[in-house]
């Protein structure tokens, strides 16, 4: 038979243990990613699309082209324009590779690109407004330009 003792320290222990679980669930829920956006998945889980929840605008657009699970592109949308960005997963290693930036216009407006696949961007390109482009290059691939 269990003492008297016994029970109520472990009455007092499991209402300690739900309290804090009941407070870091109500820390992560308030911080919660999704608790802006509205997630959008289509039927066959190769797009994904996060809506703000205030205002109903796009931000953002996953794809999967294959089936695999990992997103082989990624689109950001900004004030209900865009894409602004597309990133670019070439090896499907679960990390970006490129990154194409374009103005509120739609116009190209320059790219980052990480050429030795170390998720250091070696490579900007960018186009300046009078038309040229201005490219750099990290020769020594340490991140520093």
């Amino acid at each position: 038979m269990v003492k008297k003792s016994t029970l109520i320290v472990l009455i007092v222990y499991s209402v300690i243990v739900t309290l804090l679980l009941i407070k870091y669930w109500n820390i992560n829920k308030k911080n919660s990613f999704d608790k802006n956006y509205e997630i959008s998945w289509n039927t066959d889980n190769t797009k994904v699309r996060y809506y703000e929840k205030k205002n109903g605008h796009k931000v953002y657009e996953y794809f999967d082209s294959n089936f695999d699970y990992n997103f082989e592109q990624m689109r950001e949308y900004r004030n209900n324009r865009g894409p602004i960005s597309i990133s670019y997963d070439l090896n499907e290693d679960g990390f970006f590779e490129q990154i194409d930036y374009f103005d509120f216009t739609n116009k190209y407006i320059g790219k980052t690109e990480d050429l030795d696949n170390d998720r250091i961007y070696e490579y900007y390109e960018i186009i300046l407004e009078s038309g040229d482009t201005l490219q750099l290059t990290d020769k020594n691939a340490n991140g520093i330009m």
